[in-house]
């Protein structure tokens, strides 16, 4: 059986039959109001120049996150100017951040880590799966080829993983285990597994990569969910890495739908939901051992929010745990809207009490994903068709095209068109508020 699952910015967004509307945008201002400051500032003042990019970037740590915002602010807004932005800065970066090929900040002197290979490379990603700029994709890919092809996997505690980086001078690091940053290896090597449009879709060498990371950062962690910051710090279970960590696995398991990963998000927000509450919400020099150093950051009491889902945590206490980290940064920004962008499966209602449903609805579009079923990860899944034929729990594909309809709203659906040499019968999971990943 064959088949090929295709999509265009285009095709994704129908309202009925008769009449391709547009997609139900949001404002500019709306938009620049759910991200950074200094990125609206970026937005609203931006000429186009190379200098602008140049001082802005001097000032960045990893070069990615300008990139995916921007684009974020295209896809709900579909204004052209933000599209312009992103491809003008990431043009700029490809010209002026390589070192022997390879795309590296200018905190890293020229050494080629795994955190900002991979962090950035996956930014840049999703900045693609919003403005469809093939330039974008393409580049992602040769990163993530070189780097295969230069850095060498070893076998570490029982897996191949990949070393921390290599040096200027191209001497490997050391292979031991980070678990934040063997997961985000893993996860960007499951958006390009995944992705129908990349060279390195169904990629055998990706899965086995995917695979062998995340046990690698699994390993790690104890019975009780508690996840060690690193193999060299094993009496260090830091609260800001774990809500990191058990976050991009939370994204990683959308696609992959492993029980054991599951699993252990599962335990993880069971840990930092029962060790962490809000009169110790994070580790201190009183816990040492396990201790490593203050990490007093919003983001580190916001980023457990999608374990505390998948641990079953009370939406109240969710909520509630909002407001206090509003009351103990109160001139921070907390960017809440754009919390779990990629989290499809997390419903908005969880931690917000006021979700705007037509941005977390209309502007996200639903993962929909074919292997041995077709499964269809959105917040919200009314109902979906396929060749105008409503679907239920299994389908019939007819030889060539089909069209694949996900409804979020009464009247709005998503698009796909699912290509196949073979008919055949297929069974439907959708993941969504409903029918979560998690047995709630």
């Amino acid at each position: 059986m064959v088949w090929f699952l295709g999509c265009s910015r285009t095709d994704n967004y129908i309202l009925s039959q008769e009449d391709k509307a547009e997609p139900n945008y949001i404002s500019v201002d709306e938009a620049l109001r759910m991200i950074q400051d200094k990125y609206k500032n970026a937005y609203l003042d931006y000429q186009f120049t190379f200098d602008y990019i140049s001082n802005f970037y001097e000032k960045e740590s990893y070069l990615g996150y300008f990139v995916r915002d921007i684009a974020v602010v295209y896809q709900l807004t579909g204004d052209e100017k933000a599209k312009m932005i992103v491809d003008h800065a990431f043009r700029f970066i490809c010209s002026q951040f390589k070192y022997k090929g390879r795309i590296i900040p200018l905190f890293a002197n020229k050494s080629w880590n795994r955190d900002a290979f991979a962090r950035d490379c996956r930014l840049f990603y999703e900045a693609y799966s919003y403005t469809h700029t093939p330039e974008i994709l393409i580049e992602v890919e040769q990163q993530l080829e070189l780097w295969c092809r230069e850095v060498k996997r070893d076998w570490h505690n029982g897996f191949l993983v990949f070393p921390y980086g290599m040096d200027p001078e191209d001497t490997y690091y050391d292979y031991l285990i980070d678990p934040n940053q063997n997961i985000v290896i893993a996860w960007l090597c499951s958006e390009l597994y995944w992705c129908s449009e990349s060279r390195f879709y169904k990629s055998a060498e990706l899965r086995n990569i995917v695979y062998n990371e995340v046990g690698a950062a699994l390993s790690l962690m104890d019975a009780s969910g508690r996840l060690s910051l690193a193999e060299h710090l094993p009496l260090v279970f830091d609260s800001n890495y774990g809500g990191y960590t058990s976050t991009m696995l939370y994204a990683i398991c959308q696609f992959w739908n492993e029980p054991v990963w599951i699993e252990a998000v599962r335990k993880m927000g069971n840990w930092l939901y029962t060790e962490f509450p809000q009169s110790h919400p994070w580790n201190t020099k009183e816990d040492y051992p396990n201790y490593s150093q203050d990490r007093f950051y919003p983001s580190n009491l916001t980023g457990r929010i999608p374990a505390f889902y998948a641990a079953g945590v009370d939406s109240g206490y969710t909520q509630n745990w909002i407001h206090f980290v509003e009351y103990k940064f109160p001139h921070e920004e907390l960017k809440l809207e754009l919390l779990t962008f990629n989290l499809k499966s997390l419903p908005s209602s969880y931690y917000l009490k006021n979700q705007n449903k037509k941005l977390f609805y209309t502007l996200i579009e639903p993962l929909i994903l074919l292997d041995e079923e077709i499964r269809i990860v959105g917040r919200y899944v009314g109902h979906i068709s396929v060749n105008e034929e409503i679907v239920n729990e299994s389908v019939f594909l007819k030889k060539g095209k089909n069209h694949l309809k996900v409804y979020v709203t009464e009247d709005f659906y998503f698009e796909k068109i699912i290509e196949m040499e073979d008919s055949c019968h297929m069974n439907v999971k959708i993941i969504d508020e409903n029918h979560s990943l998690f047995a709630l």
